[in-house]
């Protein structure tokens, strides 16, 4: 996250401005059978949205299981995010 003192973007260093971008990298992520979605704003909110009818129809393990692939499928996008924001300050 940002912090208060944080220098002017045309100021920092490579890595720095690499973290400020990662830092406000918007996310979004769904389990396999899109019962759990996963999103993170730009200022680094995370919400985790359960489908409506999903504790109807989902056991507590299922339940469990598709929140876990969820959190998994937004840290992969992540680290896809990261990987593409590098190419892009590196060149």
């Amino acid at each position: 996250m940002a912090s208060d003192t944080e220098r002017p973007f045309e100021l920092m260093t490579g890595a720095e401005r690499l973290r400020h971008l990662l830092d406000r990298a918007p996310i979004h992520a769904e389990s396999p059978r899109g019962f759990v979605s996963v999103d993170r704003d730009a200022q680094g909110q995370v919400t985790i949205r359960l489908r409506p009818d999903s504790l109807q129809r989902l056991t507590p393990q299922q339940l469990t299981e598709e929140i876990n692939a969820a959190l998994q499928a937004a840290l992969d996008e992540y680290g896809q995010a990261s990987k593409r924001l590098i190419q892009r300050v590196t060149g």
